[in-house]
């Protein structure tokens, strides 16, 4: 049996490539989702994308899985959300790049519940010092 794909190359020389159980390697896969992901990968410039599918490598958990909803309200649950998020990489519950696209949305989700608490502390900051002031500098 001829291990090699049955594919032929631009020049019209069979294909020396290693083939699959299809009789083909995975450049000459006449599969469709085969030659998506392929074309897909050409296009991302990522050729491990070409030796294994994307739906393989792609590890997400549900939001009941993750803590607080995965909608933290504080700065403390952000932090927890994020630290979780590392174990969940290490331990491969989720992939890597799953993993990245959460910590850079956590890291604006902080950003976002930073600006809402500085601005809350300084409108009581402002609210004190105008009954202050309305009082006669009394406190």
């Amino acid at each position: 049996m001829d291990t090699r794909c049955a594919g032929l190359k631009a020049d019209g020389t069979r294909c020396a490539a290693v083939a699959a159980a299809s009789g083909f390697c995975r450049m000459h896969d006449p599969d469709p989702a085969v030659a998506a992901e392929v074309a897909a990968a050409r296009a991302r410039g990522n050729t491990s994308a070409k030796r294994t599918p994307s739906a393989a490598r792609v590890r997400t958990v549900t939001a009941a899985d993750l803590p607080f909803g995965g909608e933290p309200k504080t700065l403390d649950e952000a932090a927890s959300l994020a630290s979780w998020i590392v174990q969940a990489i290490l331990t491969g519950k989720v992939d890597a790049r799953t993993g990245r696209e959460a910590t850079q949305a956590i890291q604006a989700v902080k950003a976002v519940i930073a600006t809402r608490d500085l601005s809350a502390h300084k409108l009581a900051a402002l609210k004190a010092e105008l009954l202050r002031e309305l009082r006669g500098g009394q406190p």
